[in-house]
């Protein structure tokens, strides 16, 4: 049981963490480069004479999980009952480039669970292609 835990601890990923890893080499580049790794963004906004491009991403999964209980009747009997209770799980990746002209000057990224995995993905393999 612990080696379960020690390697469950250990396959845990930020996708955050790569994600700015990956985007370091695309500092001081042309934002179009990182169009032709992640497709157009959702969003774009001008905020005190900067471009604000954003990718998001949002997902809710909901599935059903058995639970047993034990009720007590008066006079001592005792009854199990068994039930499906509803769990919801949230996905979500927030990527903000921000930009002078078309120059990528910083960025910033919040995510929520595994949000941003796919994200994560096509930076670090391209990032991962031009290193070699």
């Amino acid at each position: 049981i612990i080696s379960v835990l020690i390697c469950t601890a250990c396959s845990t990923v930020s996708y955050p963490d790569q994600m700015n890893a990956a985007l370091e080499p695309y500092r001081g580049e042309d934002v179009r480069t990182v169009f032709d790794v992640l497709g157009f963004p959702d969003g774009e906004t001008e905020i005190a004479g900067k471009t604000v491009y954003v990718w998001q991403d949002r997902g809710v999964s909901r599935f059903t999980v058995p639970e047993t209980s034990t009720i007590r009747a008066s006079g001592g009997q005792t009854a199990q009952i068994t039930y499906d209770r509803s769990e919801v799980y949230v996905d979500g990746c927030r990527l903000r480039l921000i930009t002078e002209g078309d120059i990528i000057e910083q960025w910033d990224i919040s995510a929520q669970g595994s949000g941003c995995a796919h994200y994560a993905k096509r930076l670090t393999e391209t990032y991962d292609g031009a290193t070699e």
